[in-house]
């Protein structure tokens, strides 16, 4: 993981599902359009490459045991998979190849591995968003506010009680001069249970797979375990929010001053390393 070296700033919300990260993103690139600046708000899995559809699909599907396997393989035969892989050097290739050997064995019924398949999915979806559009829109001097980034692979995979570190070490390999360590992260923080609360009532009753109180609380202790890591908040300041008794423009007022600083400032160093809780 590298500092960002681009004029634009790369900025980041993260927290578990229903916190209010998308809120937040558009409330900051709305702020930051208002004081005239070059603002640019996105959101993970994309939509923009095969990797992130197929997370989407494994995500929502209600009847992934009986639809994956049509689904990964005209993923595998399609022309753009081919096309991504031709592109990849020798340790995506490692990667990528872990990558098939869980897809065929999901297809043959072999679920066992599905969790790490679908965060080797999530961050190859990664690698392509940081390439085709998170880059360059720093590199024109646009500001980006993510939805979700590499802290949502290392905090959900909690759920499946994967360790973050050989992840963490993935997006290394994977990502390579790609991996731009934001230039400051938010942890918005709520109790599990008004987050599970918010996302029925905006998926009208429907879960997804993590929807739970046992994966959320992981997912949700993974996510302060990484805000206090010194092997993360070495790369990126963590600020945590509470997100849960204040309205979404409260909580913006909280998130606000810290960007307007790092803006102005013009140097991610410059920003303090925020560990404790915003109130």
């Amino acid at each position: 993981m590298k500092k960002n070296p681009y004029k634009g700033k790369f900025i980041l919300l993260e927290g578990i599902d229903g916190s209010g990260k998308t809120t937040q993103t558009r409330l900051l690139v709305e702020r930051m359009a208002r004081e005239g600046m070059a603002a640019y708000q996105t959101r993970e899995p994309t939509s923009d490459n095969m990797f992130g559809r197929l997370a989407r699909f494994i995500y929502m599907c209600e009847s992934l045991h009986e639809k994956a396997s049509a689904e990964l393989e005209g993923c595998l035969q399609g022309a753009e998979y081919r096309a991504l892989r031709a592109m990849y050097d020798e340790l995506q290739l490692k990667h990528i190849t872990r990558f098939e050997g869980i897809a065929h064995e999901v297809m043959r019924g072999d679920y066992k591995n599905l969790q790490t398949f679908l965060q080797l999915t999530m961050i190859f979806d990664r690698y392509h968003h940081h390439v085709d559009t998170i880059i360059p829109q720093l590199e024109r001097g646009v500001h980006v506010a993510a939805d979700r980034d590499f802290l949502s692979t290392l905090a959900y995979s909690a759920g499946d009680d994967i360790p973050w570190r050989p992840l963490l070490q993935a997006h290394v390999e994977i990502l390579g001069d790609a991996f731009i360590a934001p230039d400051l992260t938010f942890f918005i923080d709520i109790p599990v249970n008004i987050g599970i609360e918010r996302t029925m009532a905006k998926q009208q009753g429907k879960k997804d797979y993590f929807d739970t109180d046992e994966l959320l609380s992981k997912i949700r202790a993974r996510y302060v375990e990484l805000s206090e890591s010194s092997e993360i908040i070495r790369h990126t300041p963590v600020a945590r929010i509470q997100g849960s008794d204040a309205s979404p423009e409260v909580v913006h007022e909280l998130i606000w001053p810290y960007c307007r600083s790092l803006i102005a400032d013009g140097d991610p160093h410059r920003v303090p390393v925020i560990t404790e809780t915003l109130t």
